[in-house]
């Protein structure tokens, strides 16, 4: 997230998830969260100048939640008891080491959603998932930008049948979070976009901040 711009925000309190989109709407973050999960939450007003990452802990405060960012412009809310401790200033993971492992995760989803049928189509969402010992995905969670269409089910179906060639690399930090979609907001994919350099834009992250 960007840590310079500063932004005036003069929110009243209100319910977390409308919260979160005032937020996302001055700032310009994509913000992927389940509806469910901030659905009991409320925050207090906010107001002042403040960056999107402190107007974010602000809202976040006291909750048992937290803002991960997953690429440029692209946030996740979760739980904190699903993000592994990692220490400061470590890479979480090493992505240079497990690229391959990656590209794998990268390659499979494009099967699976090419699989689906040329005619599916996916809007840009945020995978969390689990890796298990045998290689196959656990836990899938399919989040989509606040306001957009809820994920296409027969998708969230094909994923969940996904097996990886290779168990997961014994320090490889889970969940791991993945950032699949079109190159503009509200574009959907097709199963070229998804598969053909250069447009090809499924993108593996672990939930760096």
């Amino acid at each position: 997230m960007d840590q310079t711009t500063r932004f005036v925000f003069d929110l009243p309190g209100q319910p977390l998830a409308s919260a979160l989109n005032a937020v996302g709407a001055k700032t310009g973050l994509e913000l992927f969260y389940d509806t469910n999960l901030v659905a009991n939450y409320g925050t207090r007003a906010l107001r002042g100048s403040l960056t999107a990452s402190e107007a974010l802990s602000a809202l976040l405060a006291g909750s048992d939640l937290t803002a991960r960012s997953v690429a440029a412009g692209a946030v996740t809310i979760a739980p904190l008891r699903t993000l592994p401790s990692v220490p400061e200033r470590q890479t979480w993971p090493d992505r240079s080491r497990h690229a391959a492992y990656f590209a794998m995760i990268q390659n499979s989803v494009a099967r699976a959603f090419c699989q689906q049928g040329g005619r599916a189509a996916l809007q840009r969402a945020v995978l969390r998932f689990t890796i298990t010992g045998s290689g196959a995905i656990e836990g899938l969670q399919m989040l989509v930008p606040a306001g957009r269409p809820e994920p296409n089910p027969s998708m969230v179906h094909a994923l969940r049948r996904v097996t990886l060639d290779e168990p997961p690399p014994p320090d490889l930090p889970q969940p791991l979070m993945m950032l699949i979609g079109a190159q503009s907001i509200g574009e959907t994919l097709t199963c070229a976009t998804q598969i053909e350099p250069p447009s090809a834009t499924a993108r593996a992250h672990a939930g760096a901040p």
